[in-house]
């Protein structure tokens, strides 16, 4: 099996671990033998349900939001199978809070099952204990994380829940050494100064940081300043895969949709 390289934090731009993978053409809604080549990444949004209600979320979740119907556990299923069979390379599970999918390690061990040579993961750490991280690594999973701030104050301010910080250190701290991870330092317009916290989560044993502005996205539109939604290399070998049934070229591109989930499956 190919893997492939974890990108510098210099070489994964502007939108970071979120498509690190990245790096080749996207599939159009046609099928797999389209002129405009094989998807190499896919997001698979799993749900909107969040523990946490951060200031900048670009898919507006919240503890209260819950996916639609659109997408059961076997439509999950056959989108990763299908997307094996075109090749694909990579997959990373996003949400929300994908880990608080009630299917998520199902999920997860069927997609080890099949021949993608990596499977991500995008959480805040909130949810990480012994046992997940277990599973995690018996499965050659990867870890991003989203940091905020080294304070805890600053943190919780823009998650939006107090004791957020504390959670995600203490399940950072459980996950490291033990699984491949990285860290997405995102400078939120009330957040403190990144350096720092870049400094600290190399204190804690984290070596794989990158910094990153917001998006006006979401709830992302009321504290970005002068950023575009995207890095401007969507249609570069990446779909996004969502609860709601629906096919687009970046998570950030939430207005813009290729096609339901259906129609690209067997076109």
């Amino acid at each position: 099996m190919i893997g492939l390289v974890v990108p510098s934090a210099a070489e994964m731009g502007p939108c970071g671990p979120i498509r690190s993978a990245c790096d080749a053409k996207i599939v159009s809604p046609n099928g797999p033998d389209d002129e405009m080549g094989p998807v190499r990444f896919a997001w698979l949004e799993l749900t909107p349900h969040c523990n946490l209600r951060c200031l900048h979320c670009y898919a507006d979740s919240t503890p209260e939001r819950r996916a639609s119907t659109a997408m059961e556990v076997a439509d999950w299923k056959r989108t990763l199978r299908v997307l094996n069979e075109r090749r694909c390379a990579g997959i990373q599970f996003i949400g929300g809070e994908p880990m608080l999918h009630p299917a998520f390690e199902e999920l997860v061990s069927f997609s080890r099952s099949l021949a993608f040579a990596r499977i991500e993961v995008f959480t805040n750490g909130t949810a990480l204990t012994d046992n997940n991280i277990d599973f995690l690594s018996q499965h050659g999973v990867h870890l991003n994380v989203s940091v905020y701030s080294h304070d805890a104050a600053a943190h919780d301010h823009v998650t939006g829940v107090d004791g957020s910080w504390q959670r995600s250190m203490a399940g950072l701290q459980r996950a490291v050494g033990r699984l491949s991870m990285h860290c997405a330092v995102v400078a939120v317009a009330s957040n403190t100064e990144p350096s720092d916290t870049v400094e600290f989560l190399r204190g804690i044993g984290i070596s794989s940081i990158s910094v990153h502005q917001t998006r006006p996205v979401g709830r992302g539109i009321t504290v970005t300043r002068g950023e575009s939604k995207t890095c401007g290399q969507c249609n570069s070998g990446c779909i996004a895969i969502g609860y709601d049934g629906l096919v687009r070229p970046c998570v950030f591109r939430r207005e813009e949709i290729l096609a339901s989930v259906d129609d690209y499956l067997t076109g």
